[in-house]
């Protein structure tokens, strides 16, 4: 998926380069010879706001790309904590009875219920 942003990103600059010779030639043969100070002025304008936009959303894309992939290992090491508690019979008794309760005494479901509540509950004291 990096990759096809990475050329999305591309194909986007190249298109402001090009939409930026446009407005430059429109400049250009809009202002007479002794104004063409003004259309120079205009294209290094129009180059800078190309760069900031493309720094913004690259900026953008790798946060949307990154933010994801830590949310996902930082999931994966709360669940690793809530087995290992698990295996090692440390459970939150209130959170296991709400379990009980809410799997109707069914131990298998309790099991996969209170992996949930914990879950959520090392998820609140993180916060």
């Amino acid at each position: 998926m990096e990759d096809k942003v990475q050329k999305a990103l591309i194909w986007i600059r190249n298109f402001a380069y090009i939409a930026n010779f446009i407005i430059w030639c429109i400049a250009y043969s809009y202002f007479s010879p002794e104004d063409l100070g003004e259309a120079a002025i205009i294209f290094w304008l129009s180059m800078l706001g190309i760069f900031i936009v493309y720094f913004i959303l690259s900026k953008i894309c790798h946060l949307a790309l990154t933010v994801p992939k830590s949310k996902r290992f930082k999931d994966e090491k709360i669940y690793s904590q809530v087995l290992s508690e698990i295996e090692s019979n440390d459970y939150r008794k209130g959170l296991l009875a709400k379990a009980l309760s809410e799997a109707k005494g069914n131990e298998e479901k309790s099991r996969a219920i209170y992996i949930k509540l914990r879950y959520q509950s090392i998820k609140d004291e993180g916060k």
